[in-house]
C-alpha cells in the first residue's frame, strides 16, 4: 500500500479484521457441521450392523435350538 501511496485509515483496518474473523467462523461452523453429519452417518451404519448381527445371533440361540 505504501508503494501505491495509499493511506488506509483505522476503519478500513478494522473492517478487514472483522471480515477475516467472520470468514474464519463461517468455515469453522461448516467444518463442525460436516463432522456432525459424518458422526451421524457412522452411528446409523453401526446401528444397522448391530441389528443385522442381533438378527443373525437370534437364529442360532433361540428357545427352539435345544429341541
Amino acid at each position: 500500500m505504501n508503494d501505491l501511496q495509499l493511506q488506509i485509515g483505522p476503519h478500513c483496518n478494522q473492517f478487514a479484521e472483522t471480515y477475516d474473523v467472520h470468514c474464519v467462523r463461517r468455515q469453522e461452523r461448516r467444518s463442525h457441521e460436516s463432522t456432525q453429519e459424518a458422526r451421524k452417518a457412522r452411528k446409523t451404519d453401526q446401528a444397522a450392523l448391530l441389528k443385522d448381527f442381533e438378527e443373525e445371533e437370534d437364529l442360532f440361540y433361540g428357545p427352539d435350538t435345544a429341541d
